[in-house]
């Protein structure tokens, strides 16, 4: 018979794996679902905490720490739900070869959990289309996901479009004009000012999943406490809190580190030779931008107070939403939205 741990497991949200017959022999752990998002510290997550507890059986490509390689069915299914405007064909080939991998799996820990922040991406088909994916493929799971004060998230999302610059593409200009752009773009479906729309993202997983399985984390918190972060994050998926802080606090690397201000320089002047074709230029600046990171400058981008504003206006209403529906008391951290 399932022992008492077991059935607290399962009121969590576990139960028997989906195509196995249910006996005390086949008691499933629970499924969790990362989705990001992303520039909310996902890879340090990934990477240094769930790859490496024990209680987890985590699934995830190998670079953010889990067991799929690059070019698998996994790395697959990843490109497909970032990329593809129609999640509906190949759904099929992908639920059979995920549903096969996760439910065999779980056998000896307390969660499962997929981690992957493409399911908050707006590319491809977009948020609504991506979460009613997610519920198709894993209508057991519960959420969770991470959110990021919008002048830092802006910020992080200009400089990983500057660092990988594709080709095709015109070279970007300084932060501030992109900014102006942006939000004035903001019912482009491809325009980052979508990733501001956070209570709407939210919204859109609470009904899906219901507002009981959906967890919001904060960035800032885990930058400020770190401890109380990771508390959160242990009670919710019911793992043990005391091997999370041990990784904390053995932790010797920074995941995604912001870039110095020679860094930027670099790949600020290295995109003008992207869409050149290979170039001698080209590979002095890569090269350049690499070592950059050895000097330890002021950061790379600092928005002007008119970017601040305008990125505070088109987002307030968003924050105070989202933390008064879910008492995150954001204005602790500067959240837009709150009387100061």
């Amino acid at each position: 018979m399932p022992s008492n741990e077991d059935r607290a497991v399962a009121k969590r949200g576990g139960g028997p794996r989906t195509g196995v017959t249910a006996s005390a022999d086949t008691w499933s752990s629970p499924l969790y679902l990362h989705v990001g998002m992303p520039k909310t510290a996902t890879s340090t997550l990934q990477q240094i905490y769930f790859a490496r507890h024990p209680e987890i059986d985590y699934h995830a490509l190998a670079r953010k720490g889990g067991p799929y390689p690059k070019g698998g069915p996994f790395d697959a299914f990843v490109h497909w739900v970032r990329n593809s405007p129609d999640l509906e064909t190949e759904r099929e080939g992908h639920r059979a070869y995920l549903r096969s991998e996760i439910d065999a799996a779980g056998n000896g820990t307390h969660c499962r959990l997929i981690s992957e922040e493409r399911f908050t991406g707006h590319f491809g088909a977009g948020l609504q289309a991506k979460a009613a994916l997610a519920h198709d493929l894993f209508p057991e799971a519960r959420i969770l996901l991470t959110i990021r004060h919008p002048v830092g998230h802006l910020v992080s999302n200009y400089l990983q479009h500057l660092k990988y610059q594709r080709a095709g593409q015109p070279p970007l200009p300084a932060f501030d004009t992109w900014v102006r752009r942006t939000l004035a773009q903001a019912d482009d479906p491809l325009s980052y000012a979508q990733t501001l729309r956070v209570n709407d993202l939210v919204q859109t997983y609470e009904r899906k999943f219901g507002p009981d399985k959906v967890l919001v984390l904060v960035y800032e918190e885990f930058r400020e406490s770190p401890e109380r972060f990771l508390a959160r994050l242990s009670d919710w998926l019911g793992v043990e809190e005391a091997t999370f802080l041990r990784l904390h606090h053995n932790r010797h690397t920074v995941r995604n580190p912001a870039p110095t201000r020679p860094e930027f320089v670099f790949w600020y002047l290295r995109q003008r030779w992207v869409n050149r074709g290979p170039s001698r230029v080209g590979a002095v600046l890569t090269k350049a931008s690499q070592l950059g990171h050895r000097i330890d400058w002021r950061p790379a981008v600092r928005p002007s107070p008119e970017s601040r504003a305008l990125i505070e206006r088109f987002t307030a209403p968003q924050y105070r939403a989202l933390s008064q529906e879910r008492g995150l008391g954001l204005e602790d951290y500067g959240y837009p939205g709150f009387a100061r």
